[in-house]
């Protein structure tokens, strides 16, 4: 009488699994077994885990050869997810299912790869980023992402060069075609191209300034050296610096070198003597140095100097330096005298020296008539400001030819013949 039940409930979970009705079935199979632990029921629930498990990976399997990698790939997943859920039925994941799986995620990241390097190369960078984002969430491995993360930064540099390039802009394309080379310098002609820039856009120059005779002895020199070092340390690849003391020398030195008459009278063979394409010439125009008188003021002995009495007197003196320079300079062509560059750099630096004392009233004296004598002050909280030194004028000199000389090295730096 016992067998009754489990035996009616086993038909009728039959019935449902023969009808197609499969996830009913196991249902009724799976209670039948929590209640009756009958083992029909728990060979039925595993050949339906098996045939479920199988209908997945099938259609996984499907929806890969339509190329719906997106399901594709979810429905292997749902499939692994299932069979670690059913472990305990031990049904069996078919020979061939992993490496299914693996085929369509490959064929999936190809495909995402090809797409992403025409992107790339049309020079749709934003979509192809984004579909380097979509096959890093497929596989973070996949040896090929690190390529195209690699020309997704190369491209843009190595396309500006290309246009500034066409432009005659050789400086632009210069930038452009080096940091490609910093990323990859085997990149395809990347460093030959870049090599063509500098080629093409290099000049040498000249500098030369005029002196001022009503500036102090030696700064004209001084602010020379200064804007030559400057130059010469800007990391400036087109710019060659040549040394002539003489600028009336580099003009003669280059017209005598266009004469075809100069090697054979003894100069200098043609194209030995390289001439100075630019002539950088600049003057400081103006120079006032000024530093005033010390000035003393009374001051609150409280906040300067922590002495609290009344009966001590405190003292700020004071004194200033200003010194205010203008330098003009020109960059012209040496050969067609051009002007490409004129302004004029302005400088204005001032400086304060500040200095505290104090001095302790006096008071007569009762003792002895006509006597004075200091009143007794505390001092054990005292605190005297550390004198603020003024400025040299030496130092004021070299801050100015400083300021000047990087202003005309930056300017340099920009500048493109054409």
């Amino acid at each position: 009488m016992s067998c009754a039940p489990e035996k009616k409930l086993l038909k009728e979970a039959d019935i449902l699994n023969q009808g197609g009705l499969s996830r009913e079935a196991y249902a009724k199979y799976e209670s039948i077994y929590k209640t009756y632990l009958a083992p029909e029921a728990l060979i039925s629930m595993k050949k339906i885990a098996q045939q479920e498990l199988n209908t997945k990976l099938n259609n996984a399997a499907q929806q890969c050869v339509r190329k719906d990698y997106d399901n594709a790939l979810l429905g292997y997943e749902n499939a692994f997810a299932y069979l670690t859920e059913k472990e305990f039925l031990e049904i069996q994941l078919p020979i061939q299912a992993n490496e299914n799986y693996i085929n369509c995620k490959n064929s999936y990241l190809e495909e995402m790869r090809i797409s992403a390097e025409l992107l790339i190369f049309d020079g749709n960078f934003l979509k192809a980023e984004q579909l380097i984002r979509k096959i890093y969430t497929v596989d973070r491995n996949y040896p090929h992402v690190g390529y195209l993360e690699m020309i997704c930064d190369i491209m843009p540099h190595y396309n500006a060069g290309k246009k500034s390039l066409e432009l005659g802009l050789y400086r632009n394309a210069w930038v452009s075609f080096n940091e490609v080379c910093k990323i990859d310098i085997n990149f395809r002609n990347s460093k030959s191209l870049r090599d063509e820039c500098l080629q093409k856009g290099s000049y040498t120059l000249v500098y030369k300034i005029k002196p001022n005779f009503s500036t102090p002895t030696g700064l004209d020199q001084a602010l020379a050296t200064t804007i030559k070092g400057e130059l010469l340390n800007s990391n400036n690849p087109f710019l060659e610096i040549l040394e002539r003391d003489n600028l009336g020398v580099v003009l003669q030195e280059q017209q005598e070198s266009l004469n075809p008459h100069f090697a054979s009278e003894g100069g200098a063979e043609p194209g030995k003597l390289k001439r100075a394409q630019f002539v950088l010439s600049g003057e400081l125009i103006q120079y006032k140095l000024t530093t005033s008188i010390e000035q003393t003021k009374k001051c609150d002995c409280a906040t300067n100097l922590k002495l609290y009495s009344e009966k001590v007197e405190c003292f700020e003196t004071t004194r200033r330096r200003n010194l205010n320079g203008s330098y003009k300079f020109q960059l012209i062509d040496a050969e067609t005298g051009k002007l490409y560059l004129s302004d004029v750099i302005a400088f204005d630096r001032s400086d304060d020296s500040k200095k505290y004392n104090y001095e302790i009233k006096k008071k007569i004296s009762f003792v002895s008539p006509g006597m004075m004598r200091d009143h007794d002050v505390d001092f054990s909280q005292m605190k005297i400001p550390a004198e603020n030194f003024l400025e040299s004028e030496q130092d004021m000199n070299l801050l100015m030819n400083n300021f000047i000389a990087e202003s005309i090295a930056k300017l340099m730096v920009t500048f493109q013949p054409h």
